[in-house]
């Protein structure tokens, strides 16, 4: 999945359950792809929030 998506010239961090900051890199993040092998690791507060559109 990365390096396709790379191929596609996008910017691909891979990060993995001991990362430090994981979560302040998930806020930055436009996608998330989870593949952690544990039940809820990636949590709400892990997420960008959207923004509103006028």
């Amino acid at each position: 999945m990365a390096l396709s998506l790379l191929n596609q010239n996008a910017t691909v961090t891979i990060c993995h359950s001991k990362t430090k900051e994981l979560k302040e890199i998930t806020k930055d993040a436009d996608i998330v792809i989870a593949a952690v092998g544990k039940k809820y690791f990636v949590t709400e507060d892990m997420i960008k929030k959207r923004s509103s559109c006028n």
